[in-house]
């Protein structure tokens, strides 16, 4: 099963993934909700597909999104219906929380650029598969100019502060980090234009993907019956 899942064709995975997402959006069902996030766990946790303390971090850190939505439509349906906005705000977490389960089918191995790889194999428009691939490069490299101003802010002993003083000066090295990040671009940019590139040309790594074996459509055959049963079965609940 473990490697079954691991070789899953990148084109019948991300299909099936996404026609599965987009049946589960459909569900309104609390306890079908929860059955399918129950599985879903099982499936990524069970053949050991990520380890539970990768899956753990990686879900705190989207916890705040789900949290906030939930709280938020509560408070909403405090003078109306409690009961109903309750419900509504339980089904809307849940299919967050499926939605994360999904992305994490998607790139097991916890790589951004694999899953530009598997949008652009399944002909996702080459513009938007261009730009992210650009941002998976150049995010990290903001990062990294912030982190050593930082580092050389405390070397001359710089206590950060909410005074205007203290906020002047963030304001003056975000602005510096902006205006460096958009010469580092056009930089960019020219380069890709004297070498001929466009996006019509941007290709990820196709020659390393899979062929689509019969395995790899009974699994995404399976993952679609599996919604649709589940459709079913919250409609006559």
């Amino acid at each position: 099963m473990q490697s079954l899942l691991l070789n899953w064709n990148i084109q019948t995975r991300y299909l099936a993934m996404l026609i599965y997402f987009l049946i589960v959006l459909t569900i309104d069902n609390v306890f079908v909700l929860l059955f399918l996030l129950i599985l879903m766990i099982l499936a990524i946790l069970g053949p050991n597909l990520l380890p539970s303390k990768v899956l753990f971090k990686r879900f705190i850190k989207f916890c705040p999104f789900p949290i906030m939505i939930f709280i938020t439509l509560l408070i909403s349906g405090i003078t109306v219906n409690f009961y109903e906005y309750y419900q509504f705000a339980l089904v809307v977490v849940l299919r967050l929380i499926i939605g994360f389960l999904v992305v994490q089918l998607l790139v097991l191995n916890g790589q951004f650029i694999d899953f530009i790889d598997g949008l652009n194999a399944v002909k996702f428009p080459s513009k938007l598969c261009v730009i992210m691939y650009l941002m998976n490069r150049y995010i990290p490299l903001f990062y990294a100019d912030f982190k050593n101003i930082k580092h050389v802010l405390r070397s001359r002993f710089f206590i950060s502060k909410t005074n205007i003083y203290s906020l002047a000066l963030w304001a003056g090295v975000l602005g510096n980090l902006i205006v460096r990040s958009y010469d580092k671009s056009d930089h960019i940019y020219m380069a890709m234009k004297s070498r001929g590139v466009n996006e019509m040309q941007f290709n990820l790594r196709r020659g390393t993907i899979k062929r689509i074996a019969v395995a790899d459509i009974m699994l995404s055959v399976f993952i679609i019956c599996l919604a649709i049963i589940a459709k079913l079965w919250s409609i006559k609940l």
